[in-house]
């Protein structure tokens, strides 16, 4: 069995290379840290949840983007 596995601190809100690809978030749950929020997110509702993990900011509140990105580099494959 294949998964593809990301660091959650390598999702970017905006495309910086022709090489990001692209991941709708069309189904969301937030869990709030002290530190940061963790945000899971679905293409669709049989998919595996993923993590988004996204540091605080003193006096920001948390914007989920419709669309997250990721460099094809970031990716590594797993298999089990």
């Amino acid at each position: 069995q294949e998964a593809a596995g990301v660091s959650t601190r390598e999702f970017m809100e905006n495309a910086v290379s022709s090489e990001a690809g692209c991941i709708c978030l069309k189904e969301t749950e937030v869990i709030e840290d002290l530190f940061e929020w963790t945000v899971l997110f679905r293409e669709k509702p049989d998919a595996e949840w993923l993590q988004w993990k996204v540091a605080k900011q003193e006096g920001t509140e948390l914007k989920i983007p419709e669309k997250l990105y990721v460099n094809s580099s970031s990716v590594m494959l797993l298999r089990a």
